[in-house]
């Protein structure tokens, strides 16, 4: 299934993939997500799709992180076999990749702080001949020079 940032709804991807949506705060704070896990060649990795008030339910975040052997999941996150096919991102970001390997890809990155990595981008974009600012933020967690975390998300504001 193809999750684009901004369009699709969270429900169409429970429709499609299935789990247990999870809901917290409410107005301003409100967030709802879905949480899914499988497993690759590297161990386990878990992904995180969300959507924030200002999403309107659509997904605007989604984190990929590789988890520790002996983690133990929520029980509302769905288990993805492999003939559901496996995470593909747009460009080639990926787990395990190196940090050489990200600036390579994305250049020099916005914020460093300890093992963190962010890459954050605005944009002025023309919808319906209106003026908005659209933000990009890509964010890495190393762990020994590796990639064992990604988290993305898009908002556009007028």
């Amino acid at each position: 299934m193809q999750i684009v940032l901004e369009e699709t709804l969270l429900t169409d991807v429970q429709k499609r993939l299935g789990g247990e949506a999870g809901h917290s705060g409410d107005a301003g704070t409100a967030l709802h997500w879905l949480c899914f896990y499988g497993r690759d060649a590297e161990g386990t990795w878990a992904l995180w799709i969300e959507s924030d008030e200002m999403g309107g339910g659509s997904v605007d975040l989604f984190a990929l992180k590789r988890l520790d052997p002996n983690a133990t999941m929520d029980g509302r996150c769905r288990m993805l076999q492999e003939e559901q096919g496996m995470i593909e991102l747009p460009i080639r970001l990926r787990l395990g990749m190196t940090e050489r390997e990200v600036s390579k890809l994305l250049g020099k990155p916005t914020l460093r702080y300890r093992d963190t990595v962010l890459f954050d981008h605005e944009h002025p974009e023309a919808i319906n001949n209106e003026p908005f600012t659209v933000s990009n933020a890509v964010a890495f967690v190393l762990r020994r020079g590796a990639v064992v975390g990604i988290q993305v998300s898009k908002s556009t504001s007028d």
